[in-house]
């Protein structure tokens, strides 16, 4: 998997990872009320993807990844690229470990109003948040824990953040380029931040 690492006008690290169609495969509910109620959760998982933190979306995609190649500006070296990722999937694990908790306990909640007739919202919403959070950080746990990165120079992501920091028209071209190079079709909503950051 490819994962390109920008960066706002705050410093903050926003990577974004190419699509991974690994979450669109069908759910497996599995056998008895167990396996039934796994695949609600999940169900309602996948509902709620396209809603939630894009990089809780990248973590959770990055635990089914056996390599990574890394592409970081030129003005990064490898060493310090690393680092960079490194404490972004720190924070992440910090982050997704602490809501997977609360959510999980509303959830656990929740389960007082199983006897209502229709469907339980507050055991399920909570549940596939915390589910969500789970493979978050089991995400960020694995790239933490893998051996293959590769780490490399990718000179349109400074040309990319340059041109969206200055005159945001200048970038198409470099945009288009990193879409078809690294199966990014919804790059130019992703560098949003970027942007903002910019305008304000």
């Amino acid at each position: 998997m490819n994962l390109l690492l920008f960066e706002t006008l705050r410093g903050d690290t926003h990577p974004i990872g190419e699509r991974d169609s690994g979450d669109d495969h069908p759910v497996s509910a599995g056998p008895g009320t167990f396996g039934r109620l796994k695949g609600h959760i999940q169900t309602t998982y996948r509902v709620l993807a396209n809603k939630i933190d894009y990089h809780e979306r990248l973590c959770s995609h990055l635990r089914h990844s056996s390599g990574l190649h890394v592409f970081h500006s030129p003005g990064v070296d490898s060493t310090e690229a690393r680092k960079t990722l490194r404490r972004f999937m720190r924070s992440c694990i910090k982050k997704h470990t602490r809501w997977a908790w609360i959510d999980g306990i509303i959830a656990i909640a929740g389960i007082i109003l199983a006897p209502l007739p229709g469907p339980n919202i507050a055991f399920f919403y909570p549940a596939a948040r915390s589910l969500g959070h789970y493979f978050a950080r089991t995400g960020a746990r694995r790239i933490l824990a893998l051996k293959t990165l590769h780490f490399q120079v990718e000179p349109l992501i400074d040309e990319v953040q340059i041109h969206l920091k200055r005159n945001p028209g200048e970038a198409t071209a470099a945009l288009l380029e990193l879409k078809q190079r690294y199966n990014l079709d919804d790059l130019d909503l992703l560098l949003k931040p970027l942007t903002q950051d910019a305008r304000e």
